[in-house]
């Protein structure tokens, strides 16, 4: 989210007033700890997340996968 707010305000910066641009800047940071609040209590709840976004191959019983995991320990 940071990311996305620092684009913006790299490429619209000058067309946007201020006070919008401490608004993105702001809101991104914010959106962002609430993301990461909501995953640190769905952890604290369920125990790990993981999530797999693409498989790069599978050979017999080996597979190798892209993906996230967020595990508390």
């Amino acid at each position: 989210m940071p990311l996305i707010g620092f684009a913006i305000n790299g490429l619209f910066g000058k067309r946007l007033s201020k006070t919008a641009v401490g608004v993105i800047g702001s809101g991104t940071l914010l959106v962002s700890f609430i993301l990461s609040v909501m995953c640190f209590n769905q952890v604290a709840a369920s125990g790990p997340i993981q999530v797999t976004l693409y498989n790069f191959f599978t050979v017999g019983n080996l597979s190798a996968d892209f993906g996230f995991l967020v595990d508390s320990g």
